[in-house]
């Protein structure tokens, strides 16, 4: 008796897409995300996912290929294939293009977010017409050093 078969391309393809489908369906509220460093985290993820479809697309183009001239690809209506080979290698390239595109677009989303976090909800939102109060001075720093409670990064939170 074998195994449980390995899990195809198709397969594979189609967990990606139902992976987005279940974050489409998660992020419908505003509750879905914890702060700004689970948001730069999510979109550091899905830039790391952008950037690994050119390969993907490059391989898959590289397969049909190999596969039309050897005689392994026919048409629907027997003609030639070689021109629909052709047409589906250059959506397949250009989908390449766009998908190193977002990559490079969310890694700039990231790098603006990895900047954000959580403002702490005992202190009232900045309108920007109150004045600012005067830093602290090196005796409040030592009364509050080491700080106390919870930081929260964008790479997570340290306790």
């Amino acid at each position: 008796m074998t195994g449980p078969r390995a899990p195809s391309a198709a397969d594979l393809a189609a967990d990606a897409a139902e992976t987005i489908r279940q974050l489409n369906h998660h992020t419908l509220h505003q509750q879905a995300l914890t702060g700004p460093a689970e948001l730069d985290l999510a979109v550091a993820e899905l830039a790391v996912m952008s950037r690994r479809l050119p390969q993907l697309l490059r391989q898959l183009d590289r397969w049909l290929h190999t596969e039309q001239h050897a005689g392994r690809i026919r048409t629907d209506d027997a003609t030639d294939p070689a021109a629909v080979v052709a047409h589906a290698a250059a959506d397949l390239a250009h989908a390449g293009r766009l998908a190193h595109e977002l990559g490079h677009t969310l890694d700039d989303a990231h790098q603006h977010l990895a900047r954000l976090g959580a403002a702490r909800p005992d202190r009232p939102r900045d309108s920007g017409t109150a004045s600012r109060p005067a830093p602290p001075s090196a005796d409040d720093w030592a009364k509050r050093w080491p700080p106390a409670g919870r930081i929260m990064a964008t790479s997570g939170q340290v306790s």
